[in-house]
């Protein structure tokens, strides 16, 4: 009889300790302090933010939801631990496991990538209904999505933004096809000194 109570005790802890549990949740976007974790752009309170949680605790914010793809295809998701996306009507934060996508290559997004997120599929739907323009993609979809951005649509932001000096994003407008692979390009630079050098002695 004891040794029952004993169990009964012990899977009584196991579920209290269960339903303690917090599950992730997302976190503000602080608009001038907040940048893009791949193209250091500074993000928008909007609705094309991302973020992601790594298993660690740390999160990660994007500007574009092409950037969170692009940081997945580089780092993988072993350690990710949630991904959100926003609703495009509202700025909700939604799960990107429960979101519906629509994708145009005349979609404006900050970095022209082109895929808006809705809170469902159907609302994704009713959206490309009322647009007449669009094509409804799945999380599945958007694994094998080619992720090309339109430059284009890049150049004609990066000119717009560039005649406003006060605005504080157009300074990284300007950078925003190198931001990316600064540290790459001073790595080579680094290298091919100290070859310079060595050929020198």
């Amino acid at each position: 009889m004891k040794k029952w109570n004993l169990l009964g005790l012990l899977l009584l802890v196991l579920i209290a300790a269960g339903c303690g549990k917090q599950t992730v949740q997302p976190v503000d976007i602080t608009e001038g302090v907040d940048r893009c974790v791949v193209c250091n752009m500074l993000i928008e309170d909007g609705p094309h933010a991302t973020e992601l949680f790594l298993k660690d605790g740390k999160v990660l914010k994007f500007d574009d939801l092409g950037d969170m793809y692009k940081w997945t295809k580089q780092n993988g998701t072993d350690q990710v631990e949630q991904r959100f996306v926003r609703d495009f009507n509202t700025k909700e934060w939604v799960r990107i496991e429960d979101a519906g996508f629509v994708y145009d290559k005349n979609y404006r997004t900050p970095m022209a990538f082109g895929v808006y997120s809705f809170k469902s599929a159907q609302d994704a739907q009713a959206y490309i209904d009322r647009q007449k323009t669009g094509k409804l993609l799945t999380l599945a979809d958007l694994d094998t999505h080619s992720w090309e951005r339109n430059m284009d649509m890049m150049k004609e932001m990066k000119q717009k933004h560039g005649m406003g000096s006060n605005n504080m994003n157009s300074n990284n407008m300007n950078n925003m096809n190198s931001d990316s692979m600064k540290s790459d390009n001073q790595d080579s630079n680094n290298q091919n000194h100290s070859m310079n050098m060595q050929n020198s002695h």
